[in-house]
């Protein structure tokens, strides 16, 4: 009798596993201020804008994010370090990339201190054919470069954080308003702040 409860035991939780696995692996969940995709190798602490990354390869994708969508199977991320398209599949990395040069020419000087430290040379060796690197925003779908502009147009003023904000602009520090000049370049518009 023991043996016959265990058995509908193990098989409600193999069930529950099967129904559950599913939604968890493509959907994202957040966890204390963290958003996370693909069961978990996807990252962004939104809270402080930091850098997404991917946990699996232990690589920064985008150094500072300032907008996150997802559009299945798909996550599209606007930042500092340009646009991004990642596919939400967790055992196949896989990503579309625009770099903005003007973030990343500043980088590379020195000890790396977080994800967001992380070069387009730390994520070729960490990709290697599966990072596609753009060199013009046409590279991407009209589908996909709609869904850029969408969340540049509807990016608010308090989305970008420091050290990407309005005052520091407004200060006239030239390596921020760098990155915002070259992430105009890319997207051949003004990006109102």
């Amino acid at each position: 009798m023991d043996m016959v409860l265990d058995m509908r035991t193990l098989k409600k939780i193999l069930i529950t596993i099967l129904i559950l696995f599913p939604f968890c692996w493509f959907y994202n969940f957040d966890l204390d201020g963290t958003m996370n995709w693909a069961l978990g190798r996807y990252e962004w602490p939104y809270q402080f804008n930091m850098a997404l990354r991917d946990n699996w390869k232990r690589v920064g994708i985008e150094g500072y994010v300032f907008s996150c969508e997802t559009h299945f199977p798909f996550i599209y991320v606007y930042g500092a370090g340009g646009f991004t398209k990642i596919l939400n599949i967790p055992f196949i990395g896989y990503i579309e990339k625009l770099p903005n040069d003007s973030f990343y020419n500043q980088k590379g000087y020195g000890e790396k201190l977080s994800y967001a430290d992380d070069t387009i040379d730390d994520m070729r060796k960490a990709y290697g054919s599966t990072l596609v690197i753009y060199t013009s925003f046409n590279d991407f779908s009209i589908q996909d470069q709609e869904i850029f502009r969408n969340m540049v147009i509807n990016t608010k003023a308090n989305d970008y954080r420091p050290p990407y904000n309005a005052n520091a602009i407004q200060e006239g520090y030239v390596n921020i308003i760098k990155v915002f000049k070259g992430l105009e370049t890319l997207l051949g518009q003004k990006i109102p702040i």
